[in-house]
């Protein structure tokens, strides 16, 4: 066993139990309903972008509790039709960016679906009423009540994004992958969960997992969550009960498609044990690479043409599923 191996072996070894509350299904069942009660109302309008090969459309829908998403839709101009199509989810103040950021998935013959997190820094706002939370963090935003908190409406926004990209003609409804890293890791991990749609799930560097743990490290935007309950100590409780219906060890069971997840060691954002903790109760069939030396913000670099990989071999059929590429990657688990 090679060191990389043993590395994994003993990442692995992590296990938190989770932190359900006693209606948790109940309200993702009445949530996930409600998300869906109305029609999406879908507006494409051509964007230029230089080149032949790809034609890009900007997109909008209506989300959750009629918050107007934005977003893009971009597909290849040439190959056979319906395309597979990647539904991508972004990090922390994230965006949608410009559609070069998405090329290389273009390139391997993906359509791709990407959306702005509502609320952050994109041109997608948050329409929703907080009675409690500070309103300029965006993970504070209703902390006292799970009905209201901000990631309610995220997580459907990117369940709903899936429903939109099902929509399209030019996509395969049966060859949807949900994709994203840090946030956009949870958010993968959410609409898998929650989307019934989702073929295959790329969750990289995934963030929200083992909320009371990131929260007493004060880990990336954790830290505005406990500077909440530093001011107002005696919330603690209600604050950990809201952030566990959100929590990605407990909504990860829900997860029944193949994922290919991604974590670095070298993480202090969103550590790989708090995701390795969730990845344990992932049903489907599932693989994990491990990078000893990788931080939150360089996974990327080594993982990129192992993810596209992997979502070709899914795609197309043509390989096993974690098949190695090239061989002196480390061994995947069969």
């Amino acid at each position: 066993m090679g060191y990389q191996e043993m590395r994994r072996e003993e990442a692995l070894k992590a296990f938190a139990p989770q932190t359900k509350q006693p209606d948790y299904d109940q309200f993702w069942e009445e949530t996930i309903a409600e998300a869906r009660k109305s029609p999406r109302n879908i507006k494409l309008s051509p964007y230029f972008y230089p080149g032949e090969h790809v034609v890009v459309k900007d997109l909008s829908f209506d989300g959750f509790d009629g918050q107007r998403v934005k977003g893009w839709y971009i597909v290849p101009a040439y190959g056979k039709r319906p395309f597979p199509c990647v539904v991508f989810f972004h990090g922390g103040n994230g965006w949608r960016g410009n559609p070069h950021a998405y090329m290389s998935m273009v390139a391997a013959g993906f359509a791709v679906v990407t959306i702005d997190p509502r609320g952050q820094t994109g041109d997608t706002m948050d329409n929703r009423d907080y009675s409690s939370g500070y309103k300029g963090f965006f993970i504070t935003r209703g902390l006292m009540d799970p009905h209201e908190h901000y990631l309610r409406g995220l997580y459907m926004d990117c369940m709903l994004a899936v429903d939109v990209a099902a929509s399209f003609s030019e996509v395969d409804e049966s060859r949807i992958i949900v994709r994203g890293a840090s946030q956009g890791g949870a958010c993968t991990m959410a609409a898998a969960a929650f989307s019934g749609k989702a073929g295959l799930a790329i969750p990289d560097v995934p963030s929200y997992c083992n909320f009371p743990r990131r929260i007493e490290n004060r880990q990336a935007t954790l830290e505005n969550v406990a500077d909440y309950l530093a001011r107002y100590p005696e919330r603690t409780d209600q604050v950990m009960k809201t952030l566990s219906y959100f929590d990605v060890i407990n909504l990860a069971d829900r997860v029944t498609c193949p994922v290919y997840a991604s974590v670095g060691l070298k993480d202090n954002m969103a550590p790989a044990e708090y995701f390795i903790q969730a990845y344990h109760y992932i049903k489907g069939p599932k693989d994990i690479a491990v990078y000893p030396f990788n931080d939150h913000g360089n996974v990327s670099v080594p993982h990129e043409p192992r993810a596209l990989a992997c979502m070709g071999h899914w795609a197309h059929g043509t390989r096993p599923l974690f098949a190695q590429l090239p061989r002196d990657w480390p061994a995947f688990d069969r």
